[in-house]
């Protein structure tokens, strides 16, 4: 009696897993509002708060030793910008009417060179 050919299910394969190579840190993603993404591009803001949630905490505070940087995204349209991360810590928020502990994310004084600009399609068309 011959052996029953085992064939695989047909379908995609999973994913294999990437891994983060040792020497480069997590990258934090957060989305600002237009004022507040302007208020950092104008180098008038070198701090983020986050309020103190779970869903915050699972984000920011758990992985403080490993983040590195945070991308801001200008609401959610293209442009973005990378700051390196300073420290993380939890403490008031100095803006009027925002009680209460923060997620506090200190970020290096920003550079040109941090700033990214996705490019927005090319036209087409005779020119």
């Amino acid at each position: 009696m011959a052996a029953a050919i085992q064939r695989k299910p047909k379908g995609r394969r999973p994913a294999p897993a990437r891994r983060r190579p040792s020497h480069q840190g997590l990258v934090i993603n957060l989305v600002l509002s237009f004022s507040w993404y302007d208020m950092m591009i104008a180098g008038l803001k070198d701090a983020e708060y986050r309020t103190v949630t779970a869903f915050w905490t699972a984000r920011i505070w758990r992985n403080r030793d490993l983040a590195t940087h945070v991308l801001f995204h200008r609401g959610y349209t293209s442009p973005i910008l990378m700051r390196t991360i300073r420290k993380i810590d939890i403490g008031g928020c100095p803006y009027p009417g925002w009680s209460g502990d923060y997620y506090r994310i200190h970020l290096y004084p920003l550079h040109a060179q941090e700033i990214t600009r996705h490019p927005s399609p090319a036209k087409t068309g005779g020119q």
